[in-house]
């Protein structure tokens, strides 16, 4: 009888997840992987637009993933850092997969292996995903510092303004309305006489 793989696809970004190019990748890159090395998919859990960094009862299908494991089965990744993002959360999921007898493989074939140079790759490979992480959210401080100094717009539109470009234009009507409810406000209108 075959191995059992379970799949586990990740992307961080709703706007990867609708893209779903980075997930059927990744799903395309295990199934291959099981296929080649003789394991039967058992399933496969689809985790869109949830952070690596994300506690792992946050991740829902991470957590059916890993309840589907079975002793002698391996829960299948295109490449570690799909696991987490975190050490300390990287390292609780090991466990719990050492805990039911399986193991975590990927299909790029980093760190697979039970051998201590494949316990040190691990280790490494998931404090690199840590960094990476880290230096993404240094990157987006850092952009969005940058437009904010430039008065460039980012994030959410303020209710009264309207995206020209790169920056803010006051929308003549909803502005309108703004000034109205803040005199009713002033006058003593309860928020159901404003709306």
């Amino acid at each position: 009888m075959e191995p059992t793989a379970i799949i586990y696809v990740r992307v961080s970004t709703a706007k990867q997840a609708e893209a779903e190019n980075g997930l059927e990748a990744q799903k395309a890159d295990c199934i291959a992987f099981a296929e080649k090395n003789g394991f039967a998919v058992g399933g496969v859990f689809v985790e869109a637009g949830v952070s690596g960094g994300a506690a792992i009862q946050d991740r829902p299908a991470l957590m059916s993933a890993l309840e589907s494991l079975k002793k002698g089965s391996v829960l299948l990744v295109a490449k570690r850092d799909r696991i987490a993002r975190d050490v300390l959360i990287n390292a609780v999921i090991e466990k719990m997969v050492s805990n039911k007898k399986s193991s975590i493989v990927s299909a790029d074939g980093a760190g697979n292996g039970t051998d201590a140079a494949a316990a040190l790759m691990r280790n490494i490979l998931a404090a690199m995903a840590a960094y990476e992480k880290a230096l993404a959210g240094l990157r987006t401080k850092a952009a969005l510092k940058a437009m904010k100094d430039a008065g460039k717009v980012y994030g959410m539109i303020p209710y009264g303004f309207v995206r020209n470009g790169d920056l803010l234009d006051v929308d003549v009507q909803e502005e309108a309305l703004v000034q109205d409810v803040t005199s009713w406000r002033e006058a003593g209108s309860k928020w159901r006489e404003c709306a």
